[in-house]
Parts: C-alpha cells; structure tokens; sequence
C-alpha cells in the first residue's frame, strides 16, 4: 500500500466495479416467498444483505406472507354476523394475529434497516422538523 499522497496518476484510475450478485432465496422458502425475497433484495445494493442478514431477511419475508394470509382471511370473515359471539371471537383473534404478525415483520424491517424510520439520521429529522409551515408552498394563500 502506498504511503503518503496519492498521484494524480493513481487518482485518476477509475477502478471497474463489478455488480455482484443478489443474495439467492433459501431453498426451503415457498414460491411466494422466494418471490418477495427476491423483490426485496432487487431493491437494494448488491451488498444490503450480508450471509448474517439472511436468517431475519428469511423470517422477514415469512411474515409478510402471513401477514397477506391473515389479511386475506379477514376479509372474507369481515361478511360474518356481528351478533354470533363465535364468530366474533374467531375475527377478534384473525385481527390479533395479524397484529403480532405485523409487528414481527417490522421489528425485522428496521433491523435490517429497510423502514425510512430507522435510515433516519438526526440531522435529517431535525432538518425535516425545523421546516416552518410558512417555507411550505401549499400552507400560503395564492397572490393574484
């Protein structure tokens, strides 16, 4: 490694990047969630997901699924009769599923950093916090 200064030969080298691959989906995903999984990695840099990433990135894509799952059934038991306490029983219980569902999946989203909230910086929150309503276009009247 060279010491010191860099040459202005040196510096003008632009070094050729190779793309790299996307992290492949685990074998024992289903179809459905290879697909996510492979939508999820195509939405970031090829380096996003390290080999230690994976296992949360697997449960991640897991939950979403789930997630659908139970969302699905939701809205085919959201035709049930109010008045059957057996069937309001079963519904309160598809909504507290997914509620635990959805929870999961997004401790495992901030974890591996793909929620805007935990990308936040707390220069960039204060800078979005310190805007004024008055810097803001559509919160003045229009001058005709």
């Amino acid at each position: 490694m060279q010491r010191g200064r860099k040459s202005v030969a040196h510096l003008s080298i632009v070094p050729i990047l190779n793309p790299g691959q996307y992290a492949q989906p685990p074998s024992d995903l289903t179809t459905a969630e290879a697909k996510l999984w492979v939508a999820i990695c195509a939405t970031k840099p090829t380096s996003w997901f390290a080999a230690d990433t994976y296992p949360i990135l697997k449960e991640y894509v897991r939950h979403c699924i789930e997630s659908d799952r139970l969302t699905n059934a939701i809205h085919v038991a959201a035709n049930g009769d109010l008045a059957d306490i057996t069937y309001l029983k079963v519904y309160a219980k598809l909504l507290s599923l997914r509620a635990v569902e959805t929870a999961a999946m997004l401790r495992c989203a901030t974890t591996m950093r793909l929620t805007q909230s935990s990308r936040a910086t707390s220069t960039a929150t204060t800078a979005a916090n310190s805007v004024s309503a008055a810097d803001k276009p559509w919160s003045t009247a229009a001058v005709v």
